[in-house]
């Protein structure tokens, strides 16, 4: 909820701390990665991330390596909740909108979190991503 909510440094504790505590955790090293992210920690949370995850596309952008996170788009034209993290990712609204909206058609389960993912920020005033929303009953 924390990283969720923008509240990343506590995120970031938090996950650092189950990861002290219990290093097998299901998934905390991927949310840790992810926390790193978004308190601009982008060059160590990519040896946390598991190869491929989405996320991964912003630290590419952000670390210039641009093409490594093109390369994650191309692969995951199959699955458009993983397109649409990364097109955002490479500052791509076309191809984001595009992606959301296959990805509430193919995967509505996991759809409705991609509108509250931090890489997504940028799109939420998009009347696009509004009308998706409204759709999901997220307004």
């Amino acid at each position: 909820m924390q990283l969720f909510s923008g509240r990343y440094l506590e995120a970031l504790q938090t996950f650092q701390g189950v990861s002290e505590i219990q290093p097998d955790f299901p998934f905390v090293h991927s949310y840790l990665a992810r926390a790193l992210m978004c308190t601009g920690r982008v060059e160590e949370a990519i040896p946390l991330s598991e190869p491929g995850v989405p996320w991964l596309a912003f630290c590419y952008v952000t670390t210039g390596k641009r093409a490594e996170a093109e390369k994650l788009a191309a692969d995951s034209g199959r699955y458009p909740f993983r397109l649409a993290v990364i097109s955002a990712a490479l500052g791509d609204p076309e191809r984001t909108i595009q992606a959301l909206e296959r990805a509430a058609v193919s995967e509505p389960h996991r759809t409705g979190r991609l509108f509250i993912e931090p890489g997504m920020a940028a799109l939420r005033g998009d009347p696009r991503v509004s009308a998706l929303r409204k759709k999901f009953g997220l307004l």
